[in-house]
């Protein structure tokens, strides 16, 4: 697969090139690798009379009746139409979409692929439509949208993405797919995006995730033997002032958050180094227990660094970390690939030298000249699941650095051995009941 970069993509403007970089999408190639949400099936034409309440269908209509606009209350827009075909009438509805009042006009026959609900009749909730006189599509990927970027505007990167790095080479060893069963990588790559039919979709499917398992496995048998010569380091952890942190809180820990943080600083006390997920719920108060933990690496005397997956998460992070750090004389630094370049240097020297406490920032952290002082301490937030390598790529920013995950994402009993294999594990079950960090 050959590396182009987005520029050679076109259509791909400042604001959307950010938003796409700050997601992990830099080049052409990586665009191949945003896989589709969901897929809309427009295969099969439905009549009016037959359409299934609760599904998704698609119908070939004519618009009976002048579209019409209402607004219920106050910032909330409802459009409503007739249309029909030989077996029957069809009412269609799109909430929140006024743009639809002249996308559509009476006489005009169109596809329509939406939600059916039964209410005085059949009714296309916010329906898709098309120029009847277009071939049916079949499968039509659906991206989860990017910042300004589009599921629209995806798809069309995707295609263009496709011509420009083929011809793609077999990543698996040689007669692996044959003796597996599996489609080859590039008919995978290709039927991903633009499927011909389900049961293709279905082989391409096994293809990926067979991969991405594979290859997150291979990472993690990495890691575990890397981490098996190294030579950890325990840090002389200040517990008076750690204990005089955590009581100045203006909410009292839950138990589930002092068992979290009693693992997590017991193992920053021992000469390994450490590897420990922190898992719970979204509003568990898994921040406020890294905090405390970049605390104590902080009066060790070494940094911490928070990365986050998006530049909105790690803005989140920092201003949750100005106000948890305030009068404590630690400095916290933010980082991340759209600030300016002078803003940037500035940064960069004060991590570098040590003036930085903890640094907050996006995927810009592991960055080649990106240098800490004295990183004793790396946290990742796997809310939107960091790959393994981009893990490792933080922690080598310091040396014989401790790392701490934090994540959302449930991990059911049987599967935490081998997806965080490289990891021990802490849950916090619980919810503080007055939402701490």
């Amino acid at each position: 697969m050959r590396e182009v970069g987005l520029d050679k993509v076109g259509n791909i403007g400042p604001k959307r090139r950010q938003a796409l970089e700050e997601a992990g999408v830099r080049t052409a190639a990586d665009l191949l690798r945003v896989l589709p949400r969901a897929y809309e099936d427009w295969s099969v034409i439905t009549p009016a009379a037959a359409l299934p309440p609760g599904k998704m269908a698609v119908a070939r209509l004519r618009v009976v009746s002048e579209p019409a606009i209402s607004y219920p209350r106050r910032g909330f827009s409802v459009v409503r139409a007739m249309a029909e075909d030989a077996s029957g009438r069809c009412a269609l509805q799109w909430f929140n979409q006024p743009y639809m009042k002249n996308a559509v006009r009476r006489g005009q026959e169109y596809l329509f692929y939406g939600r059916v609900q039964e209410w005085k009749g059949k009714v296309l909730i916010n329906s898709v439509s098309r120029s009847a006189n277009e071939a049916l599509p079949g499968l039509v990927p659906v991206y989860r949208p990017i910042g300004p970027v589009t599921p629209r505007l995806i798809r069309g990167y995707v295609q263009k993405a496709f011509a420009l790095c083929g011809p793609f080479n077999e990543t698996l060893p040689p007669g692996w797919p044959e003796r597996l069963g599996l489609m080859g990588y590039e008919e995978a790559v290709r039927t991903v995006h633009f499927p011909e039919d389900l049961e293709a979709l279905k082989k391409a499917r096994e293809r990926m995730v067979f991969e991405d398992l594979l290859l997150f496995q291979l990472a993690v048998e990495m890691l575990r033997e890397r981490r098996g010569r190294t030579k950890g380091r325990a840090l002389p952890l200040d517990m008076a002032r750690i204990r005089e942190k955590r009581e100045s809180l203006p909410y009292p820990l839950t138990a589930a958050q002092e068992r979290a943080l009693f693992e997590v600083l017991h193992d920053m006390q021992k000469p390994e180094v450490m590897a420990r997920l922190v898992q719970g719920d979204v509003g568990s108060g898994k921040t406020v227990v890294a905090l405390l933990c970049a605390y104590a690496a902080v009066c060790a005397g070494y940094q911490a660094a928070f990365m986050a997956p998006t530049e909105l998460l790690a803005r989140q992070h920092f201003h949750t970390a100005e106000a948890f750090f305030a009068g404590t004389g630690v400095n916290v630094e933010f980082l991340s690939g759209g600030m300016s370049a002078a803003a940037k240097r500035e940064a960069l020297a004060r991590i570098a030298g040590g003036e930085a406490d903890v640094v907050i920032g996006t995927h810009a952290l592991i960055q080649s000249g990106v240098e800490f002082a004295a990183l004793g301490l790396a946290v990742a937030d796997e809310q939107h699941r960091f790959g393994v390598m981009q893990r490792s790529a933080l922690e080598q920013k310091g040396e014989m650095c401790d790392v701490l995950v934090m994540s959302a994402t449930p991990i059911p009993p049987h599967a935490g051995p081998h997806l965080y294999a490289d990891m021990d594990i802490s849950v916090i079950d619980e919810l503080p009941p007055d939402g701490s960090p």
